[in-house]
């Protein structure tokens, strides 16, 4: 008698690590799509460069089916996979049914994969490198079900034909994963649609009508700050996703600080047809909108229209970019001959080869330069920031508070001071915030932002751009929260990763609090305040003792101010209306 050997586990093993790497990809995708959706500052692990970038994918719209993503719907998948080989593992490991159903799963698994993949190659600007391996691990479980098919003797129109007579008998399994395929789309929240076309348009439009624009001595368009404490260039490309999102959140951004930030629009479209760094197909539409918002600069309406482009573009023909320039009472004809001329082209290739020359990998890329780049700049043995002389001649300490006044009328008249004296006077920063929650000294609720804000200027200097973060924070302070500063430091060239680890670690918290120390040791009262040489000044600096400390050298003295007052730090005892405003607890500036 010839003994039957048992199906082999490998087939089962297989297809239940499979399915359970599945899940975990989806669970990552979903993650994915959320930050990517929400958060356009956002850069996951998976988006090295422009072309294999799951970030982009998760901003597609067909990243979504049936109001859902498409990743969502695959942990379904993964999961009804999963219930069903455990289901048929531990009550029937011979059952046609089960099997069946196993393989009707994997296979619209399989079918879904190849039509997602379709769609990444030939209508996706991007490709998800998690969603690849989904694409690879799919067609394997179809196998491994036909493999275990194979090995219990059945044939595939037998365990479907069983599997469908399961399906009706218990009817109601069947409702119930009906039940929860209906409920993904009505319960899953529609997130995406908070940075969708009218929710960020409106913003704009309103900003725009705020906003100073104009152009620069090169003719390339600028809008915020007339007189900027500094300028973000960006290199952008209206087809790139990330690039529309980044386009409306900054301008809500700079919006709060038009006294500070000046942004440059640059192109930059990843499109061969004119950038020779981009050596196969694209997107294809990228540099005739780049020579349309050219054209529209030509006629003074570069930022209405750059932001039409970013909305609508992709879907523009030729004609239809003329009809919207129609629309928003550009001359079509002059319009339209300007699309073509070759004053458009050579603007375009003027801004990639510099784009190329700042090594912009890809889009939008961010550049930063300060009012002050041409000072010198660095930190004393103690890691205070400084700027102005490297050999001083005076050298002074301002303990300040962002969220002070006083302190920003004071630091301008300082920064200014600098400028004029160049290689004569250093600029130290000592943090000193009246905010209870890292100044001992402070015993009420009062600058509740100021450690916050004095964290932020730090980890900022990490990364070389303390004075630029230093200025924005006078100037909007009353406007930041965390999540706003973490933003502002992606659209200022820093590693926003770094730069948001940084807020919450220790070593930052010691340095402020050496400062605070400092500043305890010295008994201060108030801010701001000053050490000139060493001797502590709770005033303004008077000019004549600044020109005694250069020994009748030709400093220019401070203008005088007489607005210019102290914030006090306040006390546990409540405030008396009756005192004058220097000698009573201040109210919240």
């Amino acid at each position: 008698m010839v003994k039957k050997t048992s199906p082999s586990n490998a087939p089962w093993v297989v297809l239940l690590l499979l399915t359970l790497i599945g899940i975990a990809l989806s669970v990552d995708l979903t993650y994915i799509h959320v930050k990517a959706n929400l958060d356009p500052t956002h850069q996951s692990f998976c988006s090295p460069n422009a072309r294999f970038n799951c970030d982009n994918v998760a901003r597609s719209t067909y990243s979504r089916f049936l109001d859902a993503p498409v990743s969502v719907w695959g942990l379904f998948g993964y999961l009804l996979i999963l219930l069903t080989a455990l289901l048929g593992r531990l009550r029937a490991a011979r059952s046609p049914a089960l099997l069946g159903i196993l393989f009707f799963f994997t296979g619209v698994s399989t079918l879904t994969s190849a039509w997602m993949g379709y769609l990444s190659f030939k209508h996706v600007d991007a490709l998800c490198i998690l969603c690849l391996t989904t694409y690879v691990i799919n067609p394997i479980l179809l196998a491994m079900t036909w493999v275990m098919i194979k090995q219990q003797e059945h044939s595939l129109g037998t365990a479907l034909a069983a599997g469908i007579e399961w399906s009706t008998s218990k009817l109601q399994y069947t409702l119930l994963v009906g039940f929860v395929a209906v409920l993904i789309p009505l319960a899953y929240p529609k997130y995406w649609e908070k940075n969708a076309g009218p929710q960020v348009k409106q913003p704009s439009t309103v900003n725009l009508a705020q906003l100073p624009n104009g152009a620069d001595e090169k003719g390339h368009p600028w809008i915020g700050s007339t007189l900027p404490a500094f300028t973000i260039t960006t290199f952008s490309d209206y087809e790139c996703p990330f690039c529309q999102r980044a386009n409306f959140q900054l301008r809500q951004l700079i919006a709060d600080a038009t006294d500070t930030v000046r942004v440059i629009h640059r192109h930059y479209p990843l499109d061969q047809a004119c950038n020779p760094t981009i050596q196969q197909p694209f997107h294809a539409k990228a540099c005739t909108m780049a020579y349309a918002a050219y054209c529209a600069a030509q006629q003074g309406k570069f930022w209405s229209f750059n932001d039409m482009l970013y909305l609508q573009g992709k879907r523009l023909s030729k004609d239809g970019l003329a009809d919207k320039a129609k629309e928003m009472g550009l001359d079509v004809s002059t319009f339209s001959q300007c699309v073509t001329s070759e004053a458009a082209k050579e603007y375009v290739a003027q801004d990639l080869k510099d784009g190329t020359k700042r090594m912009v990998q890809g889009t939008p890329s961010f550049f930063l330069k300060g009012q002050d780049d041409d000072l010198p700049q660095g930190t004393t043995p103690e890691g205070s920031a400084w700027i102005g002389a490297e050999k001083p001649v005076v050298t002074i300490e301002e303990f300040a508070d962002y969220e002070c006044p006083f302190c920003r009328l004071a630091h301008e008249k300082l920064r200014e001071l600098v400028r004029q004296n160049k290689g004569k006077v250093r600029l130290i920063h000592r943090h000193f915030p009246l905010d209870q929650s890292c100044n001992s000294m402070v015993k009420r609720p009062f600058h509740q932002k100021a450690c916050l804000l004095a964290q932020a200027a730090e980890c900022a200097g990490k990364q070389k751009q303390f004075w630029p973060m230093n200025d924005l924070l006078y100037q909007t302070h009353k406007k930041l929260d965390k999540q706003r500063i973490i933003d502002w430091s992606f659209y200022m060239g820093l590693d926003r990763k770094a730069f948001q680890a940084c807020l919450d670690q220790n070593a930052t918290n010691a340095h402020i609090q050496s400062d605070i120390e400092a500043g305890q040791r010295y008994k201060l009262r108030g801010t701001p305040a000053f050490r000139m040489n060493g001797k502590l000044y709770t005033s303004m600096i008077p000019p004549k003792e600044l020109q005694a400390a250069l020994q009748g050298g030709s400093i220019k003295a401070l203008p005088r101010s007489p607005v210019l007052r102290r914030t006090p730090v306040p006390s546990t005892r409540p405030a008396a209306t009756s005192k004058p405003a220097s000698s009573v607890a201040p109210r919240k500036p």
